[in-house]
């Protein structure tokens, strides 16, 4: 099943159950070209509302085991990575010990997408970065990736999970750039 298949038949599922479906006209996560990761993400909301998590991932065709972590646990992993992503050329010393500074300073997982938005870097690798972070063994197989826009879907679905798992308001996946 491809992704504009799957996407029908969740539609199908909510239209039945829940009139007052989503904005799709609305794209308040930054650049228009991660519209259909905002889609996933208010797809995936609205499945959970009506139906629960566990049968969102049913309907979704998701399979996944997952476990949770500390934040402390988080943060250790992210300022290691950190280091390392801006440690050495091209950056400067000057430029890495900001970086590393700024990302001290992080307090929260939505921090960390903070730090990253204002690193300049893009959702599409923010998001997979800090899914990593909250669940460095998660086992997850999306039956759509050679799909041409998986990359959108994974990134919605990450948000979703975070947003789920972590209490993470959306408003930590808005105003990225590409």
């Amino acid at each position: 099943m491809d992704l504009n298949t799957l996407f029908k038949s969740a539609l199908t599922h909510l239209k039945h159950d829940s009139p007052d479906i989503i904005d799709f006209s609305v794209n308040d996560w930054g650049s228009c070209q991660y519209t259909t990761a905002l889609n996933t993400f208010n797809i995936l909301n609205k499945l959970e509302a009506n139906y629960g998590f566990e049968t969102t991932l049913h309907i979704m065709n998701i399979k996944m085991d997952i476990t949770p972590r500390t934040f402390d646990k988080m943060k250790k992993d992210f300022l290691h990575l950190i280091e390392m992503r801006y440690s050495g050329s091209p950056w400067s010393q000057e430029d890495y010990e900001e970086k590393m500074n700024m990302a001290e300073q992080v307090t929260s997982i939505e921090g960390m997408f903070d730090f990253c938005r204002n690193s300049s870097w893009d959702l599409w690798t923010t998001a997979p970065f800090i899914f990593e972070l909250c669940f460095p063994e998660f086992a997850i197989k999306f039956p759509y990736e050679n799909d041409e826009d998986f990359i959108n879907f994974e990134t919605g679905f990450y948000c979703w999970i975070i947003h789920c798992l972590y209490g993470v308001e959306e408003e930590a996946f808005k105003n990225y750039d590409t």
